[in-house]
């Protein structure tokens, strides 16, 4: 109540920041950032997404789920577009493929943030096969893991999430004030997952 006393009717600025920042697509997943995302967004269980993700891979619709590394090896990066092209087979993802479809891939598979030899456990991070599976033939419990998977994949090859932060400093009958507002620039990545921000 004091310092709402001394509050006049305006503010001055004392100062004005913009930032530009842009977060980049997540790594791959391992099978523990898998059972988190699930958990995430459906409630899913560890043990029910392992069971979920390794009928997936007996379907031959994903790569080996039981692993730690978010890295794939160069002799597999070099053919994923067959596997990025596997994804047309979930309806809502058909746009994010064909706009990777035209763009250069080579790029992103050279970053070692996604591509890394080194970095490989006994398996390689979890991804989509180049099967494309009838994807209305699946469970719904193995659709949901399989889109989570085809998502991550995806996202890589699409732009950052890129947005400007403000921080503005004001001040008000000797008081002072801050106050922060992002603005998105480029939704990026994050549009694939614009479904779940209700969940």
């Amino acid at each position: 109540e004091a310092v709402l006393a001394r509050i006049t009717g305006h503010a001055v600025v004392a100062s004005l920041e913009t930032e530009r920042k842009t977060i980049p697509a997540p790594m791959l997943h391992s099978l523990l950032e898998l059972q988190k995302e699930a958990n995430k967004f459906y409630g899913m269980t560890s043990s029910d997404t392992l069971k979920i993700a390794q009928s997936l891979y007996e379907k031959k619709l994903i790569t080996y789920p039981r692993t730690e590394s978010k890295h794939l090896p160069t002799n597999f990066a070099q053919h994923i577009e067959r596997n990025v092209q596997a994804a047309q087979s979930v309806p809502q993802l058909q746009q994010a493929v064909q706009y990777i479809a035209g763009q250069n891939t080579s790029r992103i598979m050279q970053s070692k943030r996604y591509v890394d030899d080194k970095k490989l456990t006994d398996h390689h991070a979890i991804t989509l096969t180049d099967v494309t599976p009838t994807f209305g033939s699946l469970s719904m419990a193995e659709q949901r893991i399989y889109e989570l998977v085809a998502k991550r994949l995806l996202s890589i090859f699409l732009p950052p999430y890129t947005f400007d932060e403000t921080t503005v400093v004001l001040t008000s009958g000797g008081e002072t004030f801050k106050a922060r507002g992002k603005m998105v620039i480029e939704k990026g990545f994050t549009a694939l997952y614009e479904q779940h921000k209700k969940k």
